[in-house]
């Protein structure tokens, strides 16, 4: 018994001793109805209401819980309640993350994935991820390609983990190993664990796939699906991963099609289009530059917030119908306006950049002279036309049918594919693909960046991922200019609204580059004065056929 209680106090000791604070992945939620905020603690310095915190422990006694210290942004916590298990902290609104310290202990930063809302409740767990020392216990870490994020089962336990998961403290033996996640087969491993090891198991998980069969009307059809051309109709297809895809149809002098379409494995999903004649997509010269208009078919779709990054000026939802038009491939370009103007104004220089220094006006004035030159009705796009266009047919805060991971302000992995905005725009590729951002500006101030750069600004077109429909740079390099004049949305539904019929502000979409990943959502809204010029603002142009 001695030996054993001995052997307690050695661990206990080992795990004080080189103690690592670490936050529980997906441990951080908001919990309805657990708080009833104190009368005395109402309210912040600005007088709005505060959020709770509550701070669960696993592996922190009682007394090194009430010595934890907390910091953040300036008044990222208004008071500290130690309780009994947990700690409570009351945030201000506008918090964006916390620090959380032990004098004995390493510490950590937790940065909040949304804006904490006032007299609400939210809980994490706090964990001391203690290195192992002793004999009788081993550390097992496991991993799986090709991603991670699968749920473990582990010897038929649920874990409420997912990969990477550390256990540090684990008897030896076997165990037998269940992971599992949409779109991969379920795998199973058994490992032996002996004391003292310190196991690392990667795990490879095959995908799962579906069958997807396309014809056509007329046949002869380009089947793409998620960018990638897998013949013309009819074709069987017996390599689509399971779960959501984009499928387009194209083909010449026929309105393409667009369609969201899911597969499973075990039935295979037979799809059967009309293709009726229709818009199709055109490209025109201006002065030796040459610029792609792509054809859009119209439809209905939901314009506004569908994420859970919602500002009120996305809201409400509402059902929008919109006519075929063509809107450009890619916002206009510097040698394009250079071609019409004759001058530029962009601060960014390179022809392949988007032009930006430019007004709402001064657009208007570029478009007449286009119209003249070409002999066409060009303009700008509708606000509903421009979300309808950058959606690409989903409904998603993201348009490849991705909603948007922010990690921290400035870090989104999953937008990086897709767009130039604070996280990345200072990453540079060859002075060749004129990505030289040399001119740009001090960005070294910028928290949490996708990569760490110094220098940041815009880069040339076409270099990310396009959507559905083919359109490049929807979201981030540079701010669209609309059509529109700014206005509260209604829950009407509306057949190609025009937006209210006079106002201060012209509308601007997509983000640009030197803005944080949550502005960067097909939903998000913007507005400037029509005489405003910035190195952040562009446009692109619509063509009604």
């Amino acid at each position: 018994m001695k030996k054993l209680l001995f052997l307690f106090i050695a661990i206990l000791l080992s795990a004080s001793t080189f103690a690592q604070l670490e936050v529980k992945q997906g441990s951080f939620k908001e919990v309805p109805g657990f708080v009833n905020i104190n009368t005395d603690k109402m309210s912040d310095d600005n007088d709005q209401p505060y959020a709770v915190l509550k701070i669960k422990t696993e592996n922190i006694d009682s007394k090194q819980r009430r010595e934890l210290n907390f910091g953040g942004d300036a008044q990222t916590y208004y008071e500290v309640e130690y309780k009994d298990g947990e700690v409570w902290l009351y945030i201000s609104y506008y918090a964006s993350f916390i620090k959380i310290y032990h004098e004995e202990f390493s510490s950590t930063e937790f940065y909040f994935p949304f804006d904490m809302q006032p007299k609400k409740g939210y809980e994490l767990t706090l964990v001391n991820k203690a290195v192992p020392v002793s004999s009788g216990w081993a550390s097992l870490t496991i991993q799986t390609k090709p991603e991670n994020g699968a749920k473990i089962l582990l010897n038929g336990r649920d874990l409420n983990a997912t990969t990477p998961y550390t256990n540090n403290m684990l008897p030896s033996g076997k165990y037998e190993i269940i992971v599992s996640k949409n779109k991969f087969e379920t795998t199973t491993q058994t490992v032996d664990i002996q004391d003292g090891d310190n196991k690392i198991v990667e795990i490879d998980m095959p995908y799962l796939y579906g069958k997807l069969y396309v014809t056509s009307e007329p046949s002869g059809a380009n089947v793409i699906v998620d960018g990638t051309n897998y013949g013309v109709t009819p074709v069987e297809i017996a390599t689509i991963v399971v779960g959501t895809h984009e499928l387009k149809l194209e083909k010449a002098s026929c309105a393409p099609v667009y369609k969201t379409i899911t597969i499973d494995e075990k039935n295979k999903l037979i799809v059967n289009e009309n293709m009726p004649m229709g818009p199709v997509n055109k490209t025109y010269t201006v002065n030796g530059v040459t610029f792609e208009m792509i054809a859009v078919k119209g439809g209905t779709f939901t314009m506004g917030n569908t994420d859970q990054y919602v500002y009120d000026w996305e809201k409400p939802t509402h059902q929008v119908t919109v006519s075929d038009f063509m809107i450009g491939k890619f916002e206009v370009t510097q040698k394009l306006w250079e071609a019409v103007m004759g001058n530029n104004p962009s601060y960014f220089k390179g022809d392949d950049l988007p032009v930006e220094q430019v007004s709402w006006n001064d657009v208007q004035e570029f478009i007449r002279k286009m119209n003249l030159m070409t002999g066409q009705n060009f303009r700008l796009p509708t606000e509903a036309e421009w979300e309808y266009a950058a959606r690409g047919g989903s409904n998603t805060s993201l348009y490849n049918g991705e909603n948007i991971i922010i990690n921290g302000q400035n870090n989104s992995p999953n937008l990086d594919k897709l767009a130039w905005y604070a996280g990345n725009c200072g990453r540079n590729y060859t002075s060749s693909a004129g990505c030289d951002v040399s001119n740009g500006y001090d960005i070294s101030g910028w928290g949490e960046k996708q990569y760490n750069d110094s220098i940041g600004g815009t880069h040339p077109v076409g270099l990310k991922q396009p959507n559905a429909y083919g359109l490049y740079d929807m979201l981030g390099n540079v701010w669209e200019w609309c059509q529109d004049w700014y206005g509260d949305y209604s829950r009407k539904s509306r057949t190609n609204p025009q937006g209210p019929s006079s106002g201060s502000s012209r509308v601007l979409r997509g983000g640009g580059w030197g803005y944080g990943a949550r502005i960067c959502r097909v939903s998000f809204r913007y507005s400037g004065n029509p005489v405003d010029r910035s190195d952040g603002n562009g446009f692109r142009l619509v063509l009604v056929p």
